[in-house]
């Protein structure tokens, strides 16, 4: 079995979103009737606190973006093809889920390749892989020109045989401090049926802004056989239970 690595760290590494995206908005971030107030098929996403998530559609796709309530810096999220491409056969090829919003900071799962995972489903089943995902990341205080990648998971093929790992994302917890887990399985898949059980992996690091978005540098905190549980973060702080017994560790 020749799977890749589940995680690449991404302290430097950054996916362009919107291209060419002004970093600034034509006025402060306001709502106005459920869009952003000024910003021509803006949608309304998400709000906590200060920070506001909306979306731009164009025929291609949504791009999303973050900002803080009355600033003119917009930080770009990411983007996904699920409404312009919600009747194609296999639906859409890149989605956004798993919205995090905390103080400054917004975190967001994109998938790619969903349309090809589908698509495998339905003619050979038993040989099919997760659709690839990254954890994007962004200051909504901040101008940038694209978001930070903080983790890349990539289930796709990587021999002839179509042998590889199937990565799939647990629960993303952020905190308003800049800290951000996750929990992480993974499972080799190819020609033999896997006999082995799912492989449980909790990850964590602190944003910081940086050049090209925001930064992190993720640390594998613990690794088990069994699904660890209560995972809860508080401010750079993780606690979990595995097997029955209580864990922690410092993000930083």
């Amino acid at each position: 079995m020749t799977g890749r690595i589940g995680i690449a760290l991404a302290a430097a590494a950054t996916l362009a979103v919107a291209a060419a995206a002004p970093a600034r908005s034509a006025g402060g971030c306001e709502v106005s009737g459920g869009a952003l107030a000024g910003v021509a098929h803006s949608h309304l996403v998400a709000v906590r606190g200060a920070t506001l998530v909306y979306s731009v559609r164009s025929r291609q796709r949504d791009d999303w973006f973050a900002c803080r309530r009355g600033s003119p810096v917009r930080a770009p999220i990411g983007s996904q093809n699920s409404f312009q491409k919600r009747n194609a056969e296999y639906g859409p090829s890149q989605t956004l889920s798993d919205l995090e919003l905390a103080g400054d900071w917004v975190v967001v799962v994109e998938q790619t390749g969903v349309d090809e995972t589908v698509a495998c489903g339905k003619y050979q089943p038993s040989f099919c892989w997760n659709p690839d995902a990254a954890i994007l990341a962004a200051d909504a205080s901040a101008a940038s020109a694209r978001p930070g990648v903080v983790a890349r998971l990539v289930s796709s093929p990587t021999d002839a045989e179509a042998d590889g790992v199937n990565y799939e994302l647990g629960r993303v917890l952020l905190s308003a401090a800049g800290g951000i887990a996750w929990l992480e399985q993974a499972e080799p898949y190819g020609q033999a049926p896997p006999t082995v059980p799912w492989t449980y992996a909790i990850y964590g690091c602190v944003l910081a802004d940086g050049s090209g978005g925001p930064t992190c540098a993720p640390v594998r905190l613990a690794a088990s056989p069994t699904r660890p549980a209560s995972l809860a973060l508080s401010g750079t702080t993780l606690t979990w239970t595995a097997d029955g017994q209580s864990q922690s560790a410092s993000l930083s």
